[in-house]
């Protein structure tokens, strides 16, 4: 199966490092822009370097700030970008922003299906809400915003991935 390509962007945080490297190489192997954050504070700065983002992928809990807190400003600046919460709890987040949730642990499969539905349904793409400035350009490799775009044709390899018990 050839892996569709895309010119959505998605906002990866999770403060879990090799979670995080995962979920971004799947996701950049389905076809997607990735930029990641390990937390909320530096996800909110990179949001708003960006012109677009379609999709905010964070966990409940992060460093320097709760999923929903972060969702609700990251909503501000880009009000009609989905967002998917992860939690290993099924209980309902309190957020003003509105968010799927998708529940810890998950599989690959469930992941990329997640990603595709909400982007799917959201409203049509729009630049962020604030006036932003342009992003500044950036040269070399020591920049501290990454964006990843690994290859489709590389082999994924995964030593071990945990299917949800409630399949």
């Amino acid at each position: 199966m050839i892996s569709p390509t895309t010119t959505e962007t998605i906002l990866l945080v999770d403060d879990r490092g090799p979670l995080r490297e995962l979920m971004e190489v799947i996701l950049c192997r389905t076809g997607y822009r990735v930029i990641s954050a390990p937390d909320g504070v530096q996800a909110l700065r990179m949001a708003r370097e960006e012109r677009f983002i379609e999709l905010l992928l964070t966990s409940s809990d992060v460093a320097g700030m709760r999923g929903e807190i972060l969702a609700n400003r990251f909503a501000r600046l880009f009000p009609e970008a989905a967002v998917i919460v992860t939690s290993y709890s099924t209980d309902v987040i309190q957020a003003e922003a509105t968010y799927e949730l998708l529940p810890k642990p998950f599989s690959v499969g469930e992941l990329r299906d997640a990603v595709r539905k909400v982007l799917r349904d959201r409203p049509a793409r729009s630049g962020p809400v604030e006036s932003l400035p342009p992003p500044p350009q950036r040269r070399g490799l020591l920049s501290q915003k990454r964006t990843t775009n690994a290859s489709p044709s590389q082999p994924l390899r995964i030593s071990r991935i945990h299917t949800p018990l409630h399949q």
